[in-house]
């Protein structure tokens, strides 16, 4: 079941990312790399197209329990 529009999405999964495609089914798609750019992958049912990218680190300190912080 495919659509015309093409629809792109930033993950933060690889190599597989798992959505909820168009016929309501887990589909799972494969994120490839090609020569010099991010990974890509599209579902082959709704022609969804999902970009990879890496995940920045978190601006908010994290403590270790020798700093005294305790856990939850």
């Amino acid at each position: 079941m495919a659509q015309n529009a093409t629809v792109l999405r930033t993950v933060y999964d690889f190599p597989v990312v798992a959505h909820l495609c168009s016929d309501g089914s887990v589909r799972y798609t494969r994120l490839v790399r090609r020569a010099g750019s991010e990974p890509r992958g599209v579902c082959p049912y709704c022609n969804t197209t999902f970009q990879y990218k890496k995940p920045k680190p978190s601006p908010s300190r994290r403590y270790t329990s020798s700093e005294g912080s305790s856990h939850f």
